[in-house]
């Protein structure tokens, strides 16, 4: 699934771009962490998403309220095992955490 490193790359560069709507880039980025797919990320997909939301979550454009609306859809995903790789939902979770706001 090449589209999701490339598409996570893409998002990062548009996340430091003026001008961009930082609530539909981040809604994209959970889109493809949990995409129903049987491929198991091997190209640092989960890091490249989670370096996307950091970028995104510190757009100036992006609101407090949105700034935590982001992660809601990942809920179901943690409470049932799925869909998507629930870990590197974790991993993504970990490594924007690491970014300052």
């Amino acid at each position: 699934m090449p589209a999701a490193p490339h598409g996570a790359d893409l998002l990062a560069v548009l996340a430091r771009q003026p001008g961009q709507n930082p609530p539909q880039a981040a809604k994209l980025a959970v889109a493809c962490l949990l995409a129903a797919t049987d491929h198991l990320f091997d190209a640092q997909e989960d890091d490249r998403l989670a370096y996307a939301l950091a970028q995104i979550l510190t757009h100036a454009d992006l609101t407090a309220a949105q700034s935590t609306e982001w992660p809601t859809p990942m809920a179901p995903a943690f409470r049932t095992g799925g869909p998507g790789p629930v870990p590197a939902l974790t991993k993504t979770l970990a490594i924007v955490a690491r970014y300052p706001a």
